[in-house]
Parts: structure tokens; sequence; C-alpha cells
């Protein structure tokens, strides 16, 4: 099935989750999702190290990538795990060297090792297993196979905004942010961080569901004594809690309760 997503008020659509009545579902993929095996399948693995010390460049197997049927590959992700599953990484491909095998992607944080897994997405040739989809991004058109074939009396929802709350202060810009209390809200289907803090002191979150986003609440520099409780979480691309000051003098995170949630 699909949808003209041109008459949509979307920033963009480069959107990379979708809902089906709540449940995220597999973008089209090589090799396919595996259910059976949600952690170990469904995955291709580095050939050979093209590079050493590349964080940017990896080989694939033609049994378990075949790049030369694929009509726009300027649309293909990859996802993959590098230097040994330190991080994950979402990279659009830059290249593609269809004689040497190798794939080059636009970013990565560490080396690409033997071995290391990755799968490439979004395309829609790959689009051959139910649950999958994929937008094409200069058609705007969103392309989807429902699990049960149909969507009568279902939800298909894509991810728009990109936060609800920013609590944002600092010595630097010489403003505090204290004492804010947010409660009783239930988010859902958010691209980025929910509720992202730095310069703040003494705010909570709590009592709250959160469901289908990146990060729920990001505790960031110069936060001290926040907290975050009560809440229910479900179905995060990123961390459910985050608290990752910098170091520096002014750059600290410290005090922050973190207490009787469910992850």
């Amino acid at each position: 099935m699909q949808a003209d997503l041109s008459g949509l008020d979307l920033s963009d659509p480069d959107f990379q989750e979708l809902y089906y009545n709540d449940k995220r579902q597999p973008m089209a993929r090589v090799p396919n999702f595996d259910p059976s095996h949600p952690r170990s399948g469904g995955w291709a693995y580095n050939a050979e190290v093209v590079e050493k010390g590349s964080l940017t460049r990896f080989r694939y197997r033609p049994e378990e990538v075949c790049p030369s049927r694929w009509r726009h590959p300027e649309q293909a992700v990859a996802v993959f795990y590098s230097a040994y599953n330190y991080n994950n990484t979402i990279s659009r491909i830059k290249r593609i060297d269809l004689s040497a095998r190798e794939f080059e992607v636009e970013q990565g944080c560490y080396p690409m090792e033997t071995d290391d897994r990755f799968y490439i997405c979004n395309l829609f040739e790959e689009l051959d297993a139910p649950r999958e989809w994929c937008v094409d991004r200069e058609r705007k058109i969103l392309y989807f196979r429902p699990p049960d074939g149909r969507l009568k009396r279902s939800k298909v929802a894509i991810p728009v905004a990109e936060s609800a709350f920013l609590l944002q202060g600092g010595a630097k810009a010489g403003v505090s942010v204290t004492g804010v209390t947010v409660s009783g809200i239930a988010f859902r289907d958010f691209r980025g961080t929910v509720i992202k803090m730095s310069g703040a002191s003494r705010c909570a979150v709590t009592a709250s569901a959160f469901r289908n986003m990146m990060t729920a609440v990001y505790l960031g520099d110069e936060t001290h004594a926040c907290r975050a409780a009560w809440r229910d979480i479900t179905q995060t691309g990123g961390s459910a809690i985050e608290i990752a000051g910098s170091p520096g003098e002014y750059h600290r995170a410290s005090g922050h309760e973190i207490d009787n949630n469910y992850i």
C-alpha cells in the first residue's frame, strides 16, 4: 500500500520509524528482519577491512547483498555496528562501488572491523516482507506492507516532532531553569529527545508515559538535583533516561534521582 505525503506539513520526509497500532515496524531491509532471532538474525557481515582505521568504508558479500538491482541507491540507509559492537550507527550511503563490492557511508563512529554486522534499508526493491515499509524522499511517497494485508480499523503513525520540552539555561547564558515539573502526560511518537535539559536544577519528570521515540529524558550539562520517577518508557531508539555531562568546570551533571521507572 502507498500514501502520498506531499500534502502533509512535514519539515522533511526523512523519518526512520513507522508504527502500526503503536508497534514499531521494520524498514524495508536486506537481509530481512528475523522475528525468531531478533538480536542475532537478519544481518550481513563486513567481508574485510577496506582501509585500516576507516570509519565509513566496508565490503559486502554478494550472497548477502545485491546493490545492482537498486534503482535509487541514493535513498539507501546503512545500519551498522562498528568495532566489535561498540556503537550502532545509522547513516545514508554516500557511494557504492559494485566492482569492489564496497559501501561508503556518510558518517561513522569507530573503525570497521571484519565481520562487523550491518543491514541496508529504505529501498523499494527490498520491500518484500510483511510489516516492512520505506519512503521515497524525493517523491514523498510512503510504501507499507501491513502485517495482516490491510489497514481496516488500524492506525499508521510516523513521528514528526523532535521534542516536547526544552529546558535550557546555563552559566554562559546567565539563566538557570529551576523548579519545573512535568507530570501526568502521555508522550507518543517523537523523532528525537522528548524532554531535554541543560542548565537546569531541581526539575522533575514524574507520573508520565513515553512510547515510540529516540530518548525520553536527557539530563545534560549543568543539570543538578533533577528527578525522573514513576514513569513507563517503551520502545526507545536511543536511551530511556540519559545523563551525559561534558567534562569541564561548568559542564557537570550531579545529584540526580532516577527512581521507580518501568523501562
